[in-house]
């Protein structure tokens, strides 16, 4: 009932609809009635509220559609935002300093867990584990990138270093 209150009356209204459909096919199925639910909801007394679902649960889907593609905007541009801090640091010892902050600022911005581990690095940069280790050890020691935990331990991007002018 929790998740029926948070819907739009119009949903509310067709679901509303759509059990009075099914309540109607059962009913004649027991009496011998030979009605599909296809000609129940296009009947007449329906007046082809079927479509008007269909039209309103297309325009929620697209609804649902365009904020997905503005949330994504607002992290592209998040991520073009730390590419180009992350580009302007001068003391990152090697390319794969680098891009190991950059793919933990997309894991920032994208992710589903609190950070990464070395295996999860090593697997995405295609490099050992040692040396993933060596690389987040600098990143520690600058304070780029911070460290959750122990066995196995979450690197993360430095919030303080993405906010930083």
């Amino acid at each position: 009932m929790m998740i029926f209150s948070k819907l739009p009356n119009v949903a509310k209204d067709q679901f509303v609809l759509e059990s009075i459909v099914e309540e109607l096919f059962h009913t004649n199925e027991l009496e011998g009635v030979g009605s599909s639910k296809v000609e129940i909801a296009n009947s007449v007394r329906n007046e082809g509220e079927m479509n008007f679902f269909i039209d309103t649960f297309l325009y929620i889907i697209l609804d649902t559609l365009e904020e997905m593609k503005n949330e994504l905007k607002e992290k592209m541009l998040l991520l073009d935002s730390a590419n180009e801090k992350i580009s302007r640091v001068n003391h990152l010892e090697t390319k794969n300093e680098v891009n190991c902050l950059f793919i933990l600022a997309q894991h920032h911005f994208f992710g589903f867990t609190e950070g990464m581990t070395t295996k999860e690095l090593a697997d995405v940069m295609d490099l050992s584990q040692n040396t993933i280790r060596k690389i987040t050890k600098h990143l520690l020691d600058k304070s780029f990138i911070k460290r959750q935990g122990v066995r196995p331990a979450y690197f993360s991007i430095d919030e303080v270093f993405l906010e930083s002018e």
